[in-house]
């Protein structure tokens, strides 16, 4: 059985929006309580879990102790903090921080055939990232399937991924901005 959870975390943090005009409210100094709601997808193991929340608190925990009460502009990625740019630098601090290894990025593959359950994939994916700045407004970040229809992972695909959600970052930002602030 693929079954789907969620974990949700609240950091503080302040930022500024420079790609706003002057007199846009977000161009000035402002801070949220950010709420992430991490959001994964995998078969449910002979322990009943898809994954241990604490697996994931682990995974998270590189997150708050880069942005909780900082200037996110001042964070390596976060130049432009808007909350697409956030959830998905979210999502690579997630992958990257995967004490195991075994919480990547993607989409469900679909089952082999004639394979028993554990074919599917022997990894968990954290499918979206949902980043909240306020109760009003919010951004989801859904990922990609990237090599998850292998049966086996390595450094390789890992750094396929690392490149596939720093490609999609970028991709939000207008040209204009990604020349002044460099080489992700």
């Amino acid at each position: 059985m693929i079954a789907t959870i969620a974990k949700s975390f609240t950091f503080d943090a302040a930022h500024r929006l420079f790609t706003c005009p002057p007199e846009h409210k977000c161009n000035r100094l402002h801070g949220h309580t950010y709420n992430v709601e991490v959001v994964l997808t995998g078969p449910v193991k002979p322990n009943g879990f898809v994954v241990d929340y604490d697996q994931i608190a682990k995974a998270f925990e590189a997150v708050p102790a880069k942005v909780d009460h900082q200037y996110l502009n001042d964070v390596a990625g976060l130049e432009v903090p808007s909350t697409e740019v956030l959830a998905a630098w979210i999502l690579r601090e997630l992958v990257d921080g995967s004490p195991s290894g075994d919480l990547l990025c993607g989409v469900p593959a679909p089952p082999l055939p004639n394979t028993p359950l554990g074919a599917y994939r022997p990894t968990t994916l954290v499918t979206r990232v949902k980043v909240m700045e306020s109760s009003t407004t919010w951004c989801v970040v859904e990922t990609h399937a990237v090599g998850c229809k292998k049966t086996t992972w390595s450094s390789a695909n890992r750094a396929a991924e690392r490149k596939a959600i720093d490609d999609d970052v970028a991709n939000l930002i207008p040209q204009a901005v990604r020349s002044t602030l460099g080489d992700w």
